[in-house]
């Protein structure tokens, strides 16, 4: 019996984007409503079942509690 995995490490599969232009330790998250189906996240995980079969497990590194929100922002769109 063999057993392999894979490991893949990015950015969050939807539409996001930071000003880099400012110059503050954390610029805001802007999210961009343009996918309301969801199309890009679904050709991403389709790509990965392909590519590498199943299952396919995902862990959430975004940070959930903060005191000013903003990655937690992230989580809220992906889990909605």
């Amino acid at each position: 019996r063999f057993s392999s995995f894979v490991q893949m490490r990015g950015s969050i599969p939807s539409f996001w984007s930071q000003d880099l232009s400012k110059m503050v330790p954390k610029p805001a998250i802007m999210i961009d409503r343009s996918d309301p189906y969801a199309e890009i996240p679904a050709k991403h995980f389709n790509n990965l079942m392909r590519r590498y079969g199943s299952p396919i497990m995902i862990i959430n590194l975004v940070k959930k509690r903060e005191k000013k929100k903003h990655e937690s922002l992230l989580t809220y769109v992906i889990s909605n």
